[in-house]
């Protein structure tokens, strides 16, 4: 559990360390919009969908988590659409519009999240499971860091931080699927799914406020 939280620490802070290092003011600052964009998309549209899962009773966790799957990947799809109309007046603000493509970058990133299996962050919470999601995230970052730094030293811009998101995105993914016990399942068609839309209204609501 330490080293799963200290990673949360740790890792940003590295990320930061090598952008300063090896990237320009100007390139360093796009970098930092673009992160603080993905991080504020995240934000508004996150929904706790682990807790959802974790909060229903044993006894249909298959169901609870097939549909809540399901609303991961409604969710993921829905704020990479939202991301991409979105590319073009955040870029103008953030940086120039003509550089609107590295913005709609990060709805792909979004969207590959959204395919993550679920089930070692509910027996985290619930079982007290901590290595699995506490490998997920040691090697999904640190595949993400080496192609960070290998963007930034070659090519000294931002395109380092988005080499970062679309590596750090599948591996995490697919370490998920690779750890996790039970079977990758999807049901569109289950009462979970409104269930989970109705737990995580709230928490949507929320973090626009925040946001």
């Amino acid at each position: 559990l330490f080293i799963d939280s200290a990673s949360n620490i740790v890792i940003p802070f590295m990320r930061t360390f090598v952008l300063t290092h090896l990237l320009g003011p100007y390139e360093f600052g796009f970098a930092a919009a673009l992160a603080a964009t993905y991080a504020t998309f995240e934000l508004i549209t996150d929904i706790a969908i682990t807790n959802f899962v974790f909060s229903s009773p044993r006894s249909v966790y298959a169901e609870a988590v097939a549909g809540a799957h399901a609303v991961s990947m409604v969710r993921g799809f829905c704020v990479g659409c939202f991301v991409l109309l979105a590319s073009m007046p955040v870029a103008c603000t953030l940086a120039a519009c003509v550089d609107w493509p590295s913005f709609a970058w990060l709805a792909l990133a979004t969207f590959i999240q959204s395919f993550a299996h679920l089930e070692i962050r509910v027996n985290a919470s619930r079982d007290y499971r901590y290595w699995p999601p506490a490998v997920a995230s040691i090697a999904s970052h640190g595949s993400g860091l080496l192609a960070l730094v290998l963007i930034a030293y070659e090519f000294g811009n931002h395109y380092a931080y988005i080499a970062y998101l679309l590596v750090q995105a599948p591996v995490y993914v697919l370490m998920r699927h690779l750890l996790a016990s039970n079977r990758y399942s999807v049901n569109y068609r289950t009462p979970f799914v409104k269930k989970a839309l109705v737990f995580g209204l709230p928490l949507l609501l929320n973090g626009v406020g925040l946001a």
